[in-house]
C-alpha cells in the first residue's frame, strides 16, 4: 500500500514529504526493522520502552518513513 494511502486513511499528515513509497513492512522493534525504504515504523509508547527514543538512530541508518504518537523532532 502506498504511504499516501496509509496518511489518508488514518487521517495522519506529512511532516516532512519525498517519495511516496510502496509500505511493504510494518515494523515496532528498531532491533528488527531492515528495510529503510519500504518499511513503516510504528513508534509506541510502550510498557517497557518508548519507540520514540530510537527514531533518531532509525533515520541516521535511512529510514523514511515512520507512525508517531508524540511530538518529534529529528535532531
Amino acid at each position: 500500500m502506498k504511504l499516501s494511502k496509509i496518511v489518508n486513511l488514518t487521517g495522519g499528515k506529512y511532516l516532512s514529504r519525498s517519495e511516496d513509497y510502496e509500505i511493504l513492512h510494518l515494523n515496532t522493534d528498531s532491533r528488527t526493522a531492515f528495510d529503510t525504504h519500504s518499511g513503516l515504523f510504528f513508534a509506541i509508547d510502550g510498557e517497557h520502552h518508548d519507540g520514540h527514543a530510537f527514531l533518531n538512530e532509525l533515520i541516521k541508518a535511512g529510514f523514511k518513513n515512520f507512525i508517531v504518537e508524540k511530538h518529534f523532532d529529528p535532531k
